[in-house]
């Protein structure tokens, strides 16, 4: 499902920045850990279409993404890429419904409030539709994000950071409904972290190291 090859990255002002083959499979959940300045997110926005490699191969779902002209991209992701970040980005001023369904006209589709309802209601939310942001705990905030992240049934889900700020507790039970929302709709998961928490919930996992010329 997700593949890569000699893949390297420079910023700017920054050296150059070499990461390991990655490869996985369509439904396969990983976990990729690595300290401040590894290069998690790095990578993750470079399998997400976010970054472009200097050299390299990223193929998903047989389609090699590096090869793509830049709308073409911005398609491709909102068609086939969920993603969760630490913050939760929703707008502020509409309802929780409204932002769902806004992130679905956002990736180039229809509003489709049935399957807004449907996933809201799989993640227990779906009495908090019409609150508002600011209106709802963490943890309810929390299942949004992954709601965000479904509404347009994409093929993976990439996490960043989602549990740095989050009590032991908390950071298995989300972790576990990721895990559990992911075998559901035969995703395939990678969760970008330094939180050394979740390896016990992880029999894969890439351990990610700075590598720079």
């Amino acid at each position: 499902m997700i593949k890569t090859k000699n893949i390297k990255f420079k910023y700017k002002r920054g050296s150059e920045m070499n990461f390991p083959d990655l490869e996985m499979a369509s439904g396969e959940q990983m976990a990729m850990i690595g300290d401040s300045g590894s290069g998690k997110t790095t990578l993750l926005h470079l399998l997400a279409g976010i970054l472009s490699p200097s050299s390299g191969e990223i193929v998903v779902d047989n389609t090699n993404i590096c090869k793509l002209k830049q709308n073409k991209l911005d398609e491709f992701r909102g068609r086939n890429f969920g993603f969760i970040f630490q913050k939760h980005l929703f707008i502020e001023d509409i309802s929780m419904n409204k932002n769902l369904l806004i992130a679905q006209t956002l990736a180039g589709g229809a509003k489709d409030p049935d399957y807004v309802s449907q996933l809201t209601e799989q993640l227990e939310i779906a009495k908090l539709l019409n609150k508002y942001p600011s209106e709802l705990s963490q943890g309810e905030l929390q299942r949004f994000s992954v709601a965000r992240s479904l509404v347009n049934k994409p093929l993976a889900l990439f996490a960043d950071e989602p549990t740095s700020s989050l009590d032991d507790n908390n950071c298995t039970r989300f972790i576990t409904l990721l895990q559990k929302v992911s075998s559901e709709h035969k995703l395939t998961l990678l969760i970008a972290t330094h939180d050394s928490r979740i390896k016990k919930q992880f029999g894969n996992i890439l351990y990610l190291k700075p590598s720079r010329k």
